[in-house]
């Protein structure tokens, strides 16, 4: 069976992620990527991954540079605010995530 644990988990059709990445492979490889396609809510939300690039990656293209930093510091404080009352631990990576990747943004431009 192919498709990513979220797929599998719901017994579901497969995600858009999942259709999407099927169909660049000849069917010998669906195994093979069933395993490295795994939902990563943190790294790359299969919700975030269906076009050519990424989401964050259209937003560091098209932001101004100070609006950038608006938009990672703005993420940084959602998650650590409601890392309590909502995902715990998820949402305290996924603020690492966006300080990780605004660190990466700012050592490019200095």
């Amino acid at each position: 069976m192919y498709g990513c644990g979220s797929c599998k988990n719901q017994n579901t059709d497969l995600c858009e992620s999942c259709v999407i990445a099927k169909s660049n492979l000849i069917p010998s490889n669906w195994q093979t990527l069933e395993h490295e396609h795994k939902k990563d809510n943190v790294n790359h939300p299969s919700h975030y991954c269906t076009g050519a690039i990424e989401v964050i990656e259209y937003i560091e293209d098209k932001l101004p540079q100070e609006a950038l930093q608006g938009y990672f510091v703005g993420n940084i404080i959602k998650y650590i605010s409601r890392y309590k009352h909502k995902n715990g631990l998820e949402d305290l990576k996924k603020a690492a995530w966006y300080l990780d990747r605004m660190i990466k943004n700012m050592e490019k431009i200095i």
